[in-house]
């Protein structure tokens, strides 16, 4: 029988490095690796809410919207107070067109972010296509307050602002927006 020789350990798990590599596999648009490291971090503490939340982000992106909810929803319950979470559990509500449940969720990412600008773009995005014309303007303003070149933000203000036959605010956001 040939000798075996020695056996060499297992490295040691950081989860703060893996969690690191992770969102570093996931921004290079490497997902499949992302998604294992995730999973790795999971199993070493399924309380980590960060992992659960990007794996719903995955989820989202794979157009597997139910489990994105799920998800998200467990990092949630772990962290309720993390806005990133309940911006992200908004646009999936969104692109799902639970439209009621994404502006739910957009005004708790403000609620605990008053700054985070793409929260009030996402929440006047869904106000516009319901029709709250009213609203959907004060968040655009609010988001051009929290984030002046936000080119997109004066667009959209301008289309409501013209559809509204206010024709002068709609020619200063076209402007803006360039």
């Amino acid at each position: 029988i040939p000798e075996a020789g020695p056996v060499e350990p297992n490295p040691p798990f950081h989860p703060q490095t893996a969690f690191q590599e992770a969102v570093a596999h996931y921004t290079a648009g490497r997902l499949d690796k992302a998604e294992r490291l995730y999973h790795q971090l999971l199993r070493a503490d399924p309380q980590y809410a960060n992992a659960l939340h990007l794996l719903g982000v995955i989820a989202f992106q794979r157009d597997n919207s139910e489990v994105a909810i799920g998800l998200i929803s467990q990092a949630i319950e772990i962290i309720p107070t993390f806005p990133s979470y309940h911006c992200n559990l908004g646009n999936v509500y969104s692109k799902m067109g639970r439209l009621d449940e994404a502006v739910a969720s957009f005004r708790t990412t403000i609620e605990f972010n008053p700054h985070y600008a793409e929260a009030y773009y996402n929440l006047a995005n869904i106000l516009k296509e319901q029709k709250k014309f009213d609203k959907a303007v004060e968040a655009y303003h609010r988001v051009i307050e929290l984030q002046p070149s936000y080119a997109e933000a004066y667009y959209n203000l301008a289309n409501i602002t013209s559809d509204l036959g206010k024709f002068d605010d709609a020619i200063t956001s076209y402007r803006q927006a360039v």
